[in-house]
């Protein structure tokens, strides 16, 4: 069993059997009661330094409480007679030294000891019999308590509050004669150093030969570095050792010119001798930092080492778009200067940890230069690069740079263990991809091959290793976005005039054709590829549910995207194909009509609403495809369109799909023009259809999901009005004619118009008898009437007929019916007696329409009657 063990405070041998403190400074020495020492003392320091006292030296924190043990012995001295008096009895009051502790007096320079103050039981270090004379100065005087016996007295205690005796501040002198008899040794070491580089630096002047100057100078600047090195061992030479390091940091730049002097009129050239000079100035520099533990120094050797590179750069004749890589060559070097957090660094550093914040943040200013350049080098190259083929290689050293900023940032993401750093991953790879096509002057295909194979390349990750990118906040979401951006761009690279070339080829006018090749048959796969990928971003989020959550729903709007690749593609091919682009255009339209149906039947809303879009777009590009074809293409699309659009209304209970029907209507007034017969048979068919529609369709009120509910007869208004609508065109155009339509369908050129006119009213007249629907009286009566005013071969005898005709079949149809069913008779027959009277003015039928007025009076007062 060793019996002897070292005092960790002087460093004596003690033995154990001795006793359990150090013989010379009181330190203890036996294992159980150092470690209470310890956790005692630790305890106590660490709250110092918690709270603003981490910065003092332990002369200064000795005194500071020595001053306040003085203070709180002073107050306790003045109160005690006040508080203790009243309540001790008098055979016990002697003296305060019985009660307290007397203090010692203090004389300037020394201290009292420390165990009369402690715990017996917690040992604590000897502290110092004499301290310096800047910190005793500083304390005041203290002189010992009264020793005499405090007699107990017989006067209450006053209450009046005895203020507390507040130290004076330590007050600091300065003497010239102080300072030069304690810093002898570094006043005569300044000035010896001082000398010597006056001395050295004028024989380098005035010296005419270089090599001899050269190296004094280099021996001057060897005997300063190791004079600093060795007087840095001794403490009392620390501010020596400053100086004469100082002054050989300062020789470093000396040196290399002098340097630059010796072999100026060598073969070694300029920017060569400048590396090497830079190059020994870095490793000066950091071997200083490391030593001296001074970060300034590090930040010297960064930027020497800056000066290496540029100085290799003119060197090796590189062009100065080349300049930034070398840099980021030195940035990949500097990684060795990044770690993870520092909160899981180790407590002891080691010497050389100082040189890495300044690397780092060297290294990153390297790194934001480079992306400066990048951009505008690209901008430049953009602008002049069509005009001189010099910028070639700048092209080249875009993509080299972006390529080592790639490198950096993966190595980085590594070193660092900053997950938010792989974000710039997928930009600068693609970024440096499109550099290198740039720069080896791809085509357009080849541009589109780079970023379908990038899209393809990133949607492939994010689904192979999607664990560990959910890991990384908002990565997924970035890598979609470029995947996305990529996939939009490829149709504007392929063709983007191509919707022009429909419109060109459709109306006949001379537009580039497209023939198949190579390049466009890697745009139709580019294209579907992109098309695929849009559907996969789109599953990936949704799921294959037929009801995605509300949450979810709205990237089946990416399905927009995947229709107008799909467009793309179909118009590229049917470019090259001898087709019409009408009917091609109709198919699409055919296909997409079909496949909405069957999504909105089988799935949802939420994946047929961005189909129902595409198809609309694509039935105006039919109808706008359609317009050089004729009249008759465009009125029968416009016709399909509006039935097609009413019938899903109907299927799918879908009302605002009504406008729709409407607008189609619509815009084939304007084809019906040129169509009289069309429009003719028309208005025949179309009051037949509602009044079908009216008598079968339920009455009841109609369920629309989330839609209110509506009534049978509003889901007919869409026939009703375009029924209306084309009947008064039909009306407005047989005004301006002289022959009916009717008669020319039949090639009865006879054929008035006013017959034609009557049986479209008995038409009208009867649907809305089949519909019970009495709206339809009003275009049955409008239209008898305006028959009543078109000329026919025997004007009064079809009045006289329609007048009591009109009126005896109103009384039948009102007394059996409804009055409201009689009464457009009745309007009919007034109308045609006021007409008959109107015309039969004249002298040769005078006779005969007064005695046809007087019966059809007497008429109408039996009828009159018969109506009361």
């Amino acid at each position: 069993m060793n019996t002897q063990v070292r005092c960790d405070c002087c460093g004596l041998m003690v033995r154990l059997t001795d006793g359990d403190d150090c013989p010379r400074c009181g330190y203890p020495v036996a294992q159980e009661k150092e470690e209470r020492f310890l956790s005692d003392n630790i305890r106590n320091l660490q709250r110092v330094a918690a709270y603003g006292g981490a910065s003092l030296p332990v002369a200064t924190l000795i005194a500071r409480y020595q001053q306040r043990q003085n203070y709180l012995w002073r107050l306790r001295t003045q109160q005690t007679p006040l508080s203790t008096a009243p309540t001790m009895p008098v055979q016990q009051q002697g003296s305060t030294a019985k009660l307290f502790p007397t203090p010692e007096p203090l004389v300037a320079g020394t201290t009292k000891p420390a165990a009369s103050v402690q715990n017996p039981i917690t040992p604590v270090p000897a502290v110092p019999e004499k301290l310096p004379e800047t910190i005793s100065a500083g304390i005041p005087e203290q002189h010992p308590a009264s020793q005499e016996p405090v007699q107990p007295s017989s006067i209450a205690p006053s209450t009046e509050r005895i203020p507390p005796v507040v130290p004076p501040k330590a007050t600091r002198t300065f003497s010239f004669k102080a300072f030069f008899a304690d810093q002898t040794i570094n006043v005569v070491s300044s000035l010896g150093a001082f000398l010597i580089l006056i001395g050295s630096l004028s024989f380098i002047v005035t010296t005419p030969d270089r090599r001899l100057s050269f190296f004094t100078l280099l021996l001057v600047h060897a005997l300063f570095g190791i004079m600093g090195a060795v007087t840095r061992r001794f403490k009392s030479f620390r501010i020596v050792s400053i100086i004469y390091t100082a002054i050989f940091a300062l020789q470093v730049p000396l040196v290399g010119l002098a340097g630059y002097r010796l072999v100026s009129g060598t073969s070694i050239s300029p920017s060569a001798l400048v590396a090497i000079a830079a190059a020994y100035a870095a490793v000066v520099y950091s071997v200083l930092a490391i030593y001296q533990r001074f970060q300034p120094f590090v930040y010297l050797a960064a930027v020497s080492i800056t000066v290496v590179d540029i100085a290799l750069d003119i060197t090796l004749n590189l062009a100065y778009g080349w300049w930034p890589s070398t840099l980021l060559l030195l940035a990949l070097a500097s990684l060795v200067c990044v770690s993870p957090s520092t909160a899981n660094a180790p407590a002891v550093q080691k010497p050389w940890d100082i040189m890495f914040p300044p690397v780092q943040i060297l290294m990153k200013v390297y790194v934001y230069a480079s992306y400066v350049y990048v951009f505008f080098a690209w901008w430049i190259s953009l602008t002049l690069g069509p005009i001189s083929q010099t910028f070639i290689g700048s092209r080249f050293s875009i993509a080299f740079t972006l390529l080592l900023l790639f490198c950096w940032t993966c190595l980085f993401a590594w070193r660092s263990r900053v997950s938010q750093v792989l974000l710039q991953l997928p930009y600068v790879f693609l970024a440096c991809v499109l550099a290198f096509a740039y720069a080896s002057s791809s085509p357009a295909s080849g541009y589109i091959l780079v970023l379908t194979g990038i899209a393809l390349l990133y949607h492939f990750i994010e689904r192979l290793a999607h664990q560990g990118i959910q890991r990384v906040q908002t990565l997924r979401g970035h890598i979609e976005v470029i995947v996305l951006a990529s996939v939009c761009v490829i149709p504007l690279i392929a063709d983007a005039a191509l919707p022009f070339k429909v419109f060109a080829r459709a109306y006949g006018f001379s537009a580039p054709s497209v023939v198949f090749s190579s390049e466009t048959f890697i745009d139709i796969v580019a294209l579907l590829c992109g098309t695929a990928l849009t559907g996969s971003i789109i599953t990936s989020h949704t799921g294959w549910h037929k009801s995605p959550s509300q949450a979810t729903s709205k990237w089946c709007w990416l399905l927009l995207l995947s229709g107008t690749l799909f467009y793309w593609g179909y118009n590229l091919t049917g470019l090259m194909l001898p087709v019409v682009p009408v009917w091609s255009a109709l198919t699409v339209t055919c296909i997409l009509l079909l496949t909405t149906i069957a999504v909105r039947r089988f799935t949802s809303a939420a994946w047929s609403d961005p189909l129902d879009i595409l198809t609309l777009v694509s039935a105006a590009q039919t109808l706008l495809l359609a317009i050089p074809q004729g009249h008759v293409v465009l009125l029968s699309l416009l016709l399909a369109f509006s039935g097609i659009t009413y019938m899903l209304a109907l299927y799918q209970q879908r009302m605002y799909m009504f406008v729709l029907t409407l607008v189609f209507a619509l815009l084939a007034c304007i084809p019906l023009s040129d169509n009289p017969t069309v429009l003719l048979i028309l208005c025949i068919l179309l009051p037949l259809a509602w009044a079908t529609l009216e008598r079968f369709l339920p009455s009841s009120q109609w369920s629309t999901g989330n839609s209110p509910t509506f009534t049978g007869s509003l889901w007919t208004f869409p026939v009703l009005f375009t029924s209306f609508l084309y009947t008064l065109e039909f009306l407005s155009s047989e005004t301006s004619q002289s022959v009916s339509t009717l008669g020319l369908w039949l090639h009865m050129p006879q054929f008035p118009i006013a017959l034609e006119l009557a049986l479209l009213a008995c038409i009208w007249y009867g649907t809305a008898i089949v519909a019970r629907k009495k709206i339809g009286l009003v275009a049955a009566s409008g239209l008898a009437c305006l028959a009543l005013f078109f000329p026919t071969s025997s004007p009064y005898l079809v009045l006289t007929i329609v007048a009591f005709g009109g009126m005896l079949m109103a009384i039948a149809i009102s007394r059996f019916v409804g009055r409201d069913w009689g009464l457009p008779l009745y309007i009919v027959g007034l109308l045609a007696a006021f007409r008959l009277g109107w015309s039969g003015q004249s002298l040769d039928t005078l006779v005969f329409t007064s005695r046809t007025l007087l019966s059809f009076g007497v008429l109408i007062y039996l009828i009159s009657m018969l109506e009361r």
